[in-house]
């Protein structure tokens, strides 16, 4: 993205006789700027997985508990078509950083591989919310701000333990679009 970047700067300074330096690739550390919170309003994805209690029965051997989970995702394809770049690198960076693994997945809809990150643990969540809450989502009405709005909201009520009230599991259920019509 940043060779692209630096096309554009060319194509200005030639077309509009500009004297713009081009931009260098940076090496920040991801924590000391909002550069994440873009990533993540591009290609980020806040999830939710609802698991409804299930009893013992003649084809389940053991009942299941309600739970409820939380997952941010982040996926980025495997190579950079226009420069020939590897992500491969970039990513495990960003996975350093987000203290989870990069995983690949072939895509349909893209034609190609994809590197995927996700972060599942409770204590790398509370990471992200504090990241976030440092660095806001600048899409503030948009479909992927009202999804981490959720998101948070269902991990502070899993902090508190209200999640494990029945109050708190209609709330959640609610948020997450799970009705009670539908359960």
């Amino acid at each position: 993205k940043n060779k692209r970047f630096n096309d554009l700067i060319k194509s200005f300074n030639i077309k509009y006789s500009f004297n713009l330096a081009e931009s260098l690739l940076d090496t920040f550390n991801f924590g000391d700027n909002s550069w994440l919170a873009g990533f993540t309003e591009a290609d980020g994805h806040f999830g939710f997985k609802y698991v409804e209690s299930k009893p013992k029965s003649e084809t389940r051997k053991r009942s299941i508990s309600e739970s409820v989970s939380l997952r941010f995702r982040l996926d980025q394809r495997a190579h950079d078509k226009p420069t020939s770049t590897n992500m491969l690198p970039f990513m495990k960076n960003l996975a350093l950083f987000l203290r989870c693994t990069v995983k690949s997945y072939n895509s349909n809809k893209l034609h190609s591989e994809v590197l995927s990150l996700s972060v599942l643990s409770i204590d790398n969540i509370k990471f992200l919310i504090n990241y976030f809450s440092k660095y806001p989502l600048l899409v503030a009405g948009a479909e992927k701000w009202d999804s981490y709005n959720k998101w948070s909201t269902v991990y502070y009520m899993i902090i508190s333990k209200k999640h494990l009230t029945e109050k708190g599991r209609l709330e959640i259920r609610s948020l997450i679009g799970l009705y009670a019509s539908q359960v």
